[in-house]
């Protein structure tokens, strides 16, 4: 009925809505695609479209990766190694494309400054994945999730002493606290740069602070 009423009202923004949620939870995701791309044609304004194609296209980009890996544990070759690097390289690429355009319409969501900057990293653009995550940082409740990916980039780049500022804040942000999982791995790398560079007094602090969390994790419910 659905396909009927947009046959005959192709402009219909609700009939397509309902078909693609369909499609969605049938995981028809050819037809889903056929579907929203051929609608934006005469609906390219409609945030709830854009938004659901946008989805889909990421989720499809996402299952490539997935199937690429699970050939490439499963057969290591040369060829299915090539493929996983190319479906990486497919899937930064539509974050890259997609984030912008809803960040334009969307500068609300911040949230989206941290997977567009980790397409830009997996691509080698760093001045632009790390002015990126500056930005994300200055948002209380990105903060240190952004300081942590910053921090792994600088890291990487053979920043240490950036990286290891920037791990210590991810970890040690008060308010709002880190999510516990960003603040261990913060303080186990912190831990690590520390000790690199001969900073022996840094590294035993940092260890000492993981090693607390730690501590407070295993303990028993009773004893809390």
């Amino acid at each position: 009925e659905l396909e009927q009423t947009i046959k005959h009202a192709p402009a219909n923004i609700e009939a397509y809505l309902e078909l693609g949620r369909i499609y969605l939870d049938q995981e028809r995701w050819n037809d889903a695609k056929r579907g929203l791309d051929a609608v934006v044609q005469y609906c390219n304004e409609s945030e709830p479209l854009l938004l659901m194609r946008e989805d889909l296209t990421l989720l499809l980009a996402s299952k490539m990766v997935d199937e690429a890996k699970l050939q490439c544990a499963q057969k290591p070759t040369a060829e299915n190694r090539y493929n996983l690097e190319q479906a990486e390289i497919s899937m930064a690429n539509e974050r890259i494309r997609i984030c912008p355009h809803r960040f334009t319409r969307r500068p609300h969501e911040k949230e989206l400054l941290i997977p567009w900057a980790i397409a830009l990293r997996q691509l080698a653009r760093h001045d632009e994945a790390v002015g990126l995550l500056q930005q994300a940082a200055e948002e209380p409740s990105l903060r240190a999730r952004a300081r942590l990916q910053l921090g792994m980039w600088l890291q990487f780049l053979q920043r240490p002493l950036e990286a290891l500022a920037a791990f210590r804040k991810a970890a040690l942000f008060r308010s709002p606290p880190p999510d516990p999982a960003i603040r261990i791995r913060a303080l186990e790398l912190a831990t690590t740069i520390a000790e690199e560079n001969s900073l022996l007094a840094s590294a035993i602090y940092y260890a000492e602070q993981l090693v607390k969390i730690l501590d407070t994790q295993l303990r028993p419910p009773w004893e809390s």
